[in-house]
């Protein structure tokens, strides 16, 4: 009966292993850089971001809905409110504005509880 318990356990293990939580993502994320096509998302509340420059920023809720930072051509900046969906087995990211019309859409390359990394589709 211990042979069949700890194969079970190990089953457990494996199956869970490798997969994203994604309420990881309802969050408020920063960006943090822009590399190799890859965008880094850190937490909006992170002390290493500085205050600086402007950053695009998304805040994710767990009713789909999301605020995104848009930067005005007089180089102010505003929050706007839209919505969000995850496709393709929660691989694709896609942020739409109020009126249903997508804005960006990206690939889900990392998520962990303090970063997201996405790619631009």
């Amino acid at each position: 009966m211990k042979k069949y318990s700890v194969l079970f356990l190990a089953i457990l293990f494996l199956v869970g292993c490798g997969k994203t939580d994604y309420a990881d993502l309802h969050k408020c994320w920063a960006q943090l850089e822009n590399d190799d096509g890859k965008e880094i998302y850190i937490l909006c509340n992170d002390p290493s971001l500085s205050a600086d420059r402007y950053r695009q920023s998304y805040s994710f809720n767990k009713q789909g809905r999301c605020d995104y930072k848009v930067l005005a051509s007089n180089d102010a900046h505003f929050i706007e409110e839209g919505t969000y969906k995850l496709k393709d087995n929660n691989a694709i990211l896609e942020i739409n504005d109020n009126k249903g019309d997508r804005l960006v859409s990206f690939e889900i390359l990392n998520l962990s509880e303090n970063e997201l990394v996405l790619k631009r589709q």
